[in-house]
Order: C-alpha cells, then structure tokens, then sequence
C-alpha cells in the first residue's frame, strides 16, 4: 500500500510543507519503505520568501 503524506517544518522565516511516501505490506501493514527525500516541497528561495500562501 502506497501512503502519500505531509510534514510541516517550523522555521524563523514561516512554515514549510512537504510531501512525502511510504510503502507498507498489504497484509501486515508494517512498513517495506521509506522515501529518504521528500518527493515535494519547496527548493528555491523564490518558493520559500515572499508572498507564497
């Protein structure tokens, strides 16, 4: 079973959301893998600075 999920990162400057994946067994539903990385989420600062809501 594939999980998409996101995470909220507190910083100084204001809140950064990421998306991120999981893989769990079907049956167990224990956790097969973890992305590293997050697969979305703001990289330069012109997505991060200003006026971004």
């Amino acid at each position: 079973m594939l999980i998409i999920y996101h995470g909220v990162r507190k910083t100084a400057s204001g809140s950064i959301y990421r998306i991120s994946m999981s893989l769990l067994d079907l049956d167990t539903l224990q956790l097969i893998h973890r992305s590293k990385e997050w697969v979305l989420g703001p990289k330069e600062d012109y997505e991060r600075v200003g006026d971004v809501d």
